[in-house]
C-alpha cells in the first residue's frame, strides 16, 4: 500500500506553485547635468499593494542610470546600465540593489525596454538604432538585430518603451501610451490599443515607461506612468477587456521619474502549511480537505489569485501537492499573488486527489 500510494503521488506531481512580485527600475531627469539617474530600485505586489524602495541601484560601488530590467526563473533578473559607450548588461541582486556588470557595452545602443521570452530568450528595445536586439543572457553578447517599423515606415521608438510578451506568447511594444503586437520576424509593429483616455489626475495620457504582465482579477498588462510631474502612478490594463484601464497605485513617488522599466519575478512558495505546524503533511491535506468549497474559513487558502481568490478549491490542493514533504520556517511565510494553474492541471490534480479519496488505508495510519 505504501509504495502504491507513493506511485500515485509520483504519477500526478507537476511544476512548482509560484509567488510573484513586480521589480522595477526608475531614473529622474537631472536638467543641471542633462542626464539620467541615479536609478531607484523598487518592489510592490502584482495588485499594486506594498510598494518598497529597494535603495539606489548600483555597479561597481557607483549609481548609475539603469533600465530594461527583465526577469527568467533561469537567468535570474538583468537589466542595462547607460555608458557613454553604449548600454551594458548588468546582473541585480534585489536584496542589497547591485549590479554585477556581465560584459562590454553594446556599442553605441540605449536599451530602453527588454523582456524574457517564455522559450528563454532575452529581447530588447535599443532607441538609438530604433530596433530590436536578441541578447545572450549569460554573457550580455548581441546575437541579432531586427529594425522597427509601423505601417510600412520606419518606427521611432521614444525612450518611453518597453517589451513583454503575454499569456498567449504574443510579444508586445509599449511606447507612451500605444501598444503593438510584433512580429519578431520581421519587426513589423502592428497597433493594438491606444490610451487616450487622461491620467486620474492630469490632463494628458499616460507616458508609460515600463510594463510587465501579470494577473490582477484577470490577465492585465502592468504599466509605469511618469507624466503629470511629481505623481508616478502604476495602472492594470485588462488585456481580457478590451484594454480597460485600472489605477493601482497612484502619486507613488515624491521623485519626477522620466524613464523606467518593470518586470515580474517569479520565485518559488514554500506553503501549503494550512495547520501552521512547519511541516507540509497529510494534517494539511485533511484541512484543506475539510473546507473545500468554502469562502469563510480560508485556512487553506494557499492560492489567493484568480478564480481561486477567497476559495478553497483544487489550485489550493496543488499548493500543498507541490510541497508536501518540506518544512516552513514558521513565522515567514507571506500571502504572495501566485500563479494561476492551467485547466489541464486542474483537471490533472483533480483526478489525483479522486485516487487518494478512492484508496484508504484500512485499520492504521497512513505512513509515508
Amino acid at each position: 500500500m505504501k509504495y502504491y500510494f507513493c506511485l500515485v503521488f509520483a504519477l500526478c506531481w507537476s511544476s512548482p506553485v509560484s509567488a510573484a512580485y513586480l521589480l522595477g527600475v526608475a531614473s529622474p531627469y537631472d536638467a543641471m547635468s542633462g542626464d539620467y539617474g541615479p536609478s531607484e530600485l523598487f518592489r510592490m505586489e502584482v495588485d499594486g499593494s506594498s510598494y518598497q524602495s529597494l535603495g539606489m541601484l548600483q555597479a561597481d560601488g557607483a549609481d548609475g542610470d539603469f533600465d530594461a530590467i527583465a526577469a527568467s526563473p533561469e537567468h535570474g533578473i538583468l537589466a542595462f546600465l547607460r555608458t557613454d559607450a553604449g548600454s551594458r548588461p548588468v546582473r541585480v541582486n534585489p536584496l542589497d540593489a547591485t549590479a554585477d556588470v556581465l560584459g562590454p557595452p553594446l556599442f553605441g545602443s540605449e536599451i530602453r525596454g527588454a523582456t524574457f521570452r517564455s522559450n528563454g530568450t532575452l529581447w530588447a528595445v535599443d532607441v538609438q538604432a530604433d530596433q530590436l536586439v536578441e541578447v545572450q543572457p549569460m554573457t550580455g553578447e548581441e546575437l541579432q538585430f531586427i529594425g522597427l517599423s509601423f505601417e510600412g515606415s520606419g518606427f521611432d521608438a521614444s525612450q518611453n518603451v518597453d517589451l513583454v510578451e503575454d499569456f498567449s506568447g504574443q510579444m508586445l511594444l509599449v511606447s507612451d501610451s500605444q501598444m503593438y503586437e510584433v512580429d519578431l520576424t520581421t519587426g513589423a509593429l502592428t497597433e493594438r490599443f491606444a490610451d487616450t483616455q487622461n491620467e486620474l489626475s492630469g490632463t494628458t495620457p499616460p507616458l508609460l515607461v515600463g510594463a510587465a504582465m501579470g494577473f490582477v482579477g484577470s490577465e492585465s498588462l502592468i504599466g509605469l506612468d511618469v507624466a503629470g510631474g511629481a505623481s508616478d502612478d502604476f495602472y492594470a490594463y485588462d488585456l481580457e477587456n478590451t484594454f480597460q484601464r485600472t489605477l493601482l497605485l497612484g502619486s507613488q513617488s515624491a521623485t519626477d521619474f522620466e524613464v523606467g522599466d518593470l518586470t515580474l519575478v517569479e520565485e518559488p512558495v514554500s506553503s501549503g502549511d494550512y495547520n501552521g505546524d512547519g511541516v507540509v503533511d497529510l494534517a494539511d491535506y485533511t484541512v484543506w480537505r475539510n473546507t473545500l468549497g468554502s469562502t469563510s474559513n480560508l485556512a487553506a487558502n494557499g492560492n489567493d489569485s484568480g478564480t481561486s481568490m477567497n476559495v478553497i478549491d483544487a489550485a489550493d490542493y496543488l499548493v500543498w501537492k507541490n510541497n508536501f514533504g518540506s518544512e516552513v520556517e514558521l513565522g515567514t511565510i507571506t500571502a504572495g499573488t501566485q500563479s494561476v494553474p492551467e485547466p489541464g492541471t486542474c483537471l490533472g490534480a483533480l483526478s489525483c486527489l479522486g485516487l487518494l479519496v478512492m484508496w484508504r488505508p484500512a485499520r492504521r495510519s497512513l505512513a509515508i
